[in-house]
């Protein structure tokens, strides 16, 4: 382990959580260290152990090994130089545990344990793999997303073309053609039967014949063509109404 003076410790382990370098940062306060914690090794038993969490800004810098590595070294002098000086030689711990955590995450994204009988590290969890997966899984659905809107907005831009070329094609009003002579209401009646519900728009009026009128009086049956208003298509319907 290499030496590290008391000053710099202290100063390590008083810094904020938050940050403020490109550098990892020990954020566990010398009280929350534990020097003898009890730790559980994977194939052995239970060994004292101290634990220490390091701050890194980006999650991502860890997929380089001197970046985990740094962070890892950084946490175990740290925490150690203060457990050689709260602790006796004999209680020191076996087994340092550092969490590598990061600014921009949620999770410990590193764990591992140094051994003092070897000075080896051993990884118990890097996170980073998975954490890329769903990075790239979040930016593939954005991009999906992002082009389905601009086709969607596309289409919406070509309906409206056709819209407008329908309702130009339609004019300002329907041209009336045929109708009974004697009638004066009858093109007024036809243009407001040219405007009811069911149409966008209607471009022609054309007389058929006399209609039935329940209530009494005139009415007469026409054949209206102009559009549909959901495709904006040509259409045709037959209609009767009074005048």
């Amino acid at each position: 382990m290499r030496a590290i003076s008391f000053l710099v410790m202290l100063g390590l382990l008083f810094i904020p959580e938050v940050a403020q370098s490109q550098e990892a940062t020990v954020i566990t306060g010398p009280g929350q260290i534990g020097c003898t914690n009890l730790f559980q090794l994977p194939s052995g038993p239970q060994v004292t152990s101290g634990q220490v969490s390091v701050l890194v800004p980006d999650w991502h810098a860890l997929g380089d090994s001197t970046t985990v590595q740094n962070a890892l070294n950084k946490g175990q002098e740290a925490a150690y130089a203060w457990c050689m000086r709260t602790v006796t030689p004999d209680r020191l711990p076996l087994v340092m545990v550092v969490h590598i955590r990061a600014q921009n995450s949620p999770f410990d994204i590193v764990d591992a344990w140094w051994y003092r009988a070897d000075g080896q590290w051993r990884i118990g969890q890097n996170m980073f793999a998975q954490l890329t997966s769903q990075e790239n899984q979040r930016i593939a659905n954005q991009h999906q997303q992002e082009e389905a809107a601009k086709q969607a907005q596309l289409a919406a831009q070509a309906k409206e073309k056709i819209k407008q070329t329908a309702l130009a094609d339609c004019g300002p009003s329907p041209t009336i053609s045929g109708g009974p002579w004697f009638s004066s209401t009858y093109k007024v009646a036809a243009v407001d039967a040219a405007r009811a519900d069911g149409m966008l728009c209607t471009k022609t009026v054309e007389y058929v014949g006399a209609a039935v009128n329940p209530f009494g009086g005139n009415a007469a049956r026409a054949k209206f063509t102009g559009y549909d208003p959901i495709n904006f298509q040509p259409v045709t319907v037959m209609r009767d109404f009074p005048y």
